[in-house]
């Protein structure tokens, strides 16, 4: 089995810490959590990853749902 690749996108540090600790528990190659959707699209350009778990409500002025085009 490869392992994937997730994003998370978080604004959280506790949510992030855990999430990403019982995702790499499971054998998931995690990403540096990004706390902004703005910041997470940059990075998703330059590698995208297999996956990306995301908050709905992030601080930016973006939310975790939107639409991008």
């Amino acid at each position: 089995m490869s392992v994937s690749s997730i994003m998370l996108i978080e604004d959280d540090a506790i949510i992030a810490a855990g999430t990403k600790r019982n995702l790499e528990n499971l054998g998931y190659d995690i990403r540096p959590i990004e706390a902004s959707a703005e910041d997470a699209l940059k990075k998703i350009e330059e590698e995208p990853p297999d996956l990306i778990v995301t908050d709905i409500m992030l601080s930016g002025k973006m939310t975790g749902i939107e639409k991008v085009t």
